[in-house]
């Protein structure tokens, strides 16, 4: 019976994945076979979908999830990541809810959602990381380029299309954002509400005070590169030396699930008289608790505020 949950989950999560892959592909290839941007408005625009989409994007839920897919650089849109969640939280209910009670069936799709939104931390997180560890390189081109004699914009349009991602393409935005008019200081606290970091805090309020009262803008930012690289190193030794206390938060939590698992393929169809019983759902509640607060104190300990 576990392996038959295990590989319908599988299965089901491969289809949310395929499915998110062939919107992807449609959209890029309507988007090829238009010839001008006014068409790909217009035709956007009559779909019910997008309609959808555009509803959702404007409520409180849609906006913050559409912030995290653009800080985890996701092409995502929030109505197929929400039918996608909603579709997934469904599976699961349906598959457990026939080898456990409906409650904890339910629980179980709860967790899977929060699986799922703890997956777009995780990418925001290493996303964010990887463009930290590029603002050395970006505050060294962009002393190098105005030394040149270039101005800040220009400096910065060359840093976009020298770096990778996801410096280049944040880099692009902000180019773009102030070739359309948009103020420097807007501009960059946009890029910093996109990634937030001390790092790019520390940049932006340098580039917005240089821009504003003047100065030696070159010296600022040589200063600034060797201060961001001695923070990426440190940055670097600190996550090493925690790597073991987060890989064991990850065993706590695994171990609870393993147990359950592996005691009902030793004995079959004990998870469903298990939450069927009253004890053995008071004991199961009680287990899960201690595991997640075991869990969460191990990924307290390792969380340092530089």
């Amino acid at each position: 019976m576990t392996s038959i949950i295990l590989l319908c989950l599988a299965v089901l999560t491969a289809a949310v994945l395929g499915y998110f892959n062939w919107l992807k592909g449609v959209a890029e290839r309507e988007a090829l076979q238009q010839r001008t941007v006014l068409d790909v408005v217009e035709a956007g625009s009559s779909r019910w979908s997008n309609r959808l989409n555009l509803w959702l994007a404007r409520t409180n839920g849609g906006r913050r999830l559409k912030r995290r897919l653009q800080r985890a650089g996701l092409p995502w849109r929030v109505i197929d990541v929400t039918l996608g969640l909603a579709a997934l939280a469904l599976g699961t209910y349906v598959v457990a809810s026939h080898f456990i009670s409906w409650w904890f069936a339910l629980m179980l799709s709860g967790g899977v959602i929060w699986l799922s939104m703890n997956f777009f931390t995780s990418r925001e997180s290493k996303r964010r990381e990887a463009f930290v560890a590029q603002l050395p390189e970006i505050a060294r081109v962009l002393s190098n380029a105005t030394s040149a004699g270039l101005a800040l914009r220009s400096a910065i349009r060359m840093v976009s299309d020298d770096l990778a991602e996801p410096g280049g393409s944040e880099m692009r935005r902000l180019s773009e954002e102030l070739d359309v008019g948009t103020p420097l200081n807007d501009a960059l606290n946009n890029l910093q509400d996109r990634l937030p970091s001390r790092e790019l805090s520390l940049l932006t309020r340098t580039l917005i005070i240089q821009a504003r009262a003047g100065g030696a803008v070159v010296t600022a930012l040589r200063g600034m590169s060797v201060t961001l690289e001695s923070r990426k190193d440190l940055r670097r030794e600190i996550r090493t030396m925690l790597s073991g206390a987060v890989f064991t938060s990850w065993i706590v939590l695994m171990l609870g699930v393993g147990s359950l698992l592996m005691l009902n393929l030793i004995a079959p169809g004990t998870l469903n008289r298990m939450t069927t019983s009253l004890i053995g759902q008071v004991t199961l509640i009680a287990a899960v608790l201690l595991y997640a607060l075991g869990f969460f104190l191990v990924r307290k300990t390792t969380k340092i505020d530089l």
